[in-house]
């Protein structure tokens, strides 16, 4: 299902439809984790998640299909404390 993205509204609030993957030893590749099973991944049930303070790598997924090809979109982290953050673009699950 994912997020629909479209012009008809500005900004979305993803804490709902993320999920996340707690790496303990950040030993996981990219591709390990998109073959992780469902049942390694929690369900976000908050506007915003907050999973304390933690050394731990964390894993967030959420889908998100562009209705509006043409629109450009921005992805905002207010979170001023995170020190490492990579961003992975899945299409078509590669």
């Amino acid at each position: 299902a994912g997020v629909g993205l479209t012009a008809a509204q500005a900004d979305y609030d993803l804490g709902y439809h993320l999920e996340w993957l707690r790496d303990s030893g950040g030993s996981l590749s990219v591709h390990e984790v998109r073959d992780a099973a469902p049942s390694r991944w929690t369900q976000g049930d908050t506007a915003v998640p907050n999973l304390g303070y933690s050394d731990d790598t964390i894993w967030f997924r959420v889908r998100l299909n562009n209705w509006n090809a043409g629109e450009r979109w921005y992805l905002a982290i207010n979170y001023p404390l995170i020190r490492n953050l990579d961003v992975y673009v899945l299409r078509a699950g590669q």
